[in-house]
């Protein structure tokens, strides 16, 4: 090993090593996960990514299939945000 390990990385390494030690295996894998938070859009009336809710934008964007009612418009933008996730 030519990289020296230093004093911190050495200390955090034995911390983990004995408080790992210190617990049970079946202590390690009774965590639970926590409850799972509702998903946000379904809050707001939102579909969110469900099946169907992306083939007009994808048929645009990679065929420039466009929907039977659109109607182009004399509109221009620098920047337009979709979806800040």
């Amino acid at each position: 090993m030519t990289t020296p390990i230093s004093r911190r990385d050495f200390l955090n390494g034995a911390a983990l090593a004995v408080g790992s030690g210190l617990l049970s295996p079946m202590e390690l894998l009774a965590a639970a996960p926590a409850p799972a938070a509702p998903y946000p859009p379904t809050l707001t009336g939102l579909r969110g990514s469900h099946p169907g809710s992306l083939e007009v934008a994808h048929a645009l964007a990679w065929r420039g299939e466009r929907p039977a009612d659109y109607r182009a418009r004399d509109e221009h933008y620098d920047l337009a945000i979709v979806g800040a996730g």
